[in-house]
């Protein structure tokens, strides 16, 4: 079948009929722990140092993972071969929807503190929300071991969005 691995070891079927290598797995966890080291460092380092610039490198990584995971199940869904128009809506509203509270926090000084909460809760939200599609196989994502490991991942990134939000 065409798009099919069977190279790498043991592999496993997805709802869509793709099989998913060992080292294709071992790949995506990597890429995906190491993805959330940015977070965690920025988050550390803005609770302990308190510099803005923890902040903003904060902020744009997370807007930077947002509009992938975003863009990545508009992707997911439209190779489903029948495109849900909700979904694909609601990709958009998750990423813009980030973008728009760092947007007016950064052109509205009137209360920093607040603009910075809001945009720090929706991104959580944003996350939490794609994460749970992830996790409840709405996103059509079925791999063996996909939805703990999106879970683990989903948990940090918005625990540091919530670290941010309380400090």
């Amino acid at each position: 079948m065409p798009g099919i691995s069977i190279e790498g070891g043991s592999t496993m079927r997805t709802s869509t009929e793709t099989v998913i290598t060992t080292t294709e797995t071992e790949t995506y966890h990597w890429l995906g722990y190491a993805g959330l080291v940015p977070f965690v460092v920025t988050a550390l380092a803005f609770i302990i140092d308190g510099a803005t610039l923890w902040f903003h490198l904060f902020s744009s990584y997370s807007l930077l993972i947002m509009s992938f995971m975003a863009g990545s199940w508009w992707g997911s869904e439209i190779r489903s071969g029948a495109p849900r128009l909700g979904w694909l809506v609601l990709s958009n509203i998750i990423a813009l929807a980030g973008w728009a509270a760092f947007a007016y926090g950064m052109t509205h000084d009137t209360n920093p503190r607040a603009l910075v909460s809001a945009f720090l809760l929706v991104q959580s939200i944003n996350f939490a929300a794609l994460g749970w599609l992830d996790v409840s196989g709405r996103s059509g994502l079925k791999a063996a071991g996909y939805a703990l490991f999106r879970l683990r991942l989903t948990i940090v990134v918005v625990l540091c969005h919530l670290l941010l939000f309380f400090a």
